[in-house]
């Protein structure tokens, strides 16, 4: 049996507004089988040109999570999954990657600009004094935040133009972000805490933080007022993140062997922090890090994989171990990593 769902969830079934998504795919005994030997997955235009192409080696009962980037339009997507004695199912569908960009004349009258994945501008009547061509497009090569600034990007860019256009009065933005645009690498575990979204602007040079926002956690929009036109992108001012308790993930967990993951963890205070990884016997086998200081904040912490004799780790369940003293006090957070071939 096979099946497979996408994340972020298309709507209506069909359709995508993000050029990269991930496929999740689920492989369970076929009748009659033996071990699942390769599952296929490929993406073909509708000439049927191959646009991606992947092989996993792998056993039943696993899952996968899988990038693939889509072409405007449509996307026929096949993941084939067969056993050692050459079992096959297939299936196939069709998905629509929808480019978020939209082009709309306005005049002084006022109106609204709404892309197709959401992003809009409300344009009062009296902002404009003549009629312009309003412009919202989803941007992919928008400039990195400059080092030294404590400020991360959800990475949702939306270019509005004409950039040098002012208004008369102030409009209203709404900015879309799903539940994927927060947890990218889709462990179930946000990157970026919802509650502490804002919005930021390219002034050409760096990335500047607007005025007053609002965020709604239900419908997943945040709106602010701008008097002009230029590269908005939502983030947070991690200097303005309050932290209560500990928190920490990995950010790939199963880890696959060989490609290795990341401990991300969140101090509320200064302290010092160590990692061990054990085995299901107790037995230790890897020290990630031992009495590193840290600040208060986020820190990412990667590693390969390898035990601290060099060797990779086997397949199967470990026991990771965090101890984390701050002030007078040691606390001890336990938590699982998966690890498969």
């Amino acid at each position: 049996y096979l099946s497979f769902t996408y994340s972020p969830v298309p709507e209506e079934g069909y359709r995508v507004y993000q050029k990269e998504i991930y496929l999740n795919v689920r492989g369970y005994d076929l009748p009659d089988s033996e071990n699942v030997s390769v599952v296929m997955i490929e993406v073909r235009n509708l000439n049927g040109d191959l646009l991606y192409h992947k092989d996993i080696t792998s056993t039943p009962e696993e899952e996968w999570k899988e990038k693939i980037s889509l072409i405007p339009e449509d996307n026929v997507i096949s993941v084939t999954i067969k056993d050692w004695v050459g079992n096959t199912t297939v299936l196939v569908d069709t998905i629509a990657y929808i480019v978020p960009e939209v082009s709309v004349e306005i005049g002084p009258e006022g109106g609204v600009v709404e892309a197709p994945d959401g992003a809009k501008v409300i344009i009062p009547s009296g902002a404009l004094t003549d009629r312009v061509t309003i412009t919202i497009e989803r941007v992919f090569d928008a400039p990195p935040v400059q080092e030294g600034k404590d400020i991360k990007l959800v990475g949702v860019p939306h270019r509005f133009g004409p950039e040098d256009l002012v208004f008369r009065k102030p409009v209203t933005i709404v900015f879309p972000y799903t539940d994927f645009d927060l947890d990218r690498d889709q462990n179930g575990i946000k990157d970026i805490p919802e509650e502490s979204l804002t919005v930021f602007y390219h002034d050409g040079f760096e990335w500047l933080k607007v005025g007053d926002v609002s965020v709604n956690t239900d419908s997943n929009r945040v709106r602010f007022l701008v008097n002009h036109f230029t590269l908005f992108d939502l983030g947070v001012d991690q200097r303005e993140i309050s932290f209560s308790e500990f928190r920490s993930y990995f950010t790939r967990n199963p880890m696959r062997l060989g490609e290795g993951t990341s401990l991300v963890f969140f101090a509320p205070e200064k302290g010092r922090i160590t990692v061990r990884i054990y085995d299901l016997y107790g037995d230790l086998v890897a020290v990630l890090v031992k009495d590193m200081e840290v600040e208060k904040g986020e820190h990412t912490l990667k590693w390969d994989g390898r035990t601290q004799f060099g060797r990779f780790l086997g397949s199967g369940i470990y026991i990771y171990r965090i101890d984390y003293e701050h002030g007078q006090q040691v606390e001890v957070y336990r938590g699982t990593l998966g690890v498969i071939k």
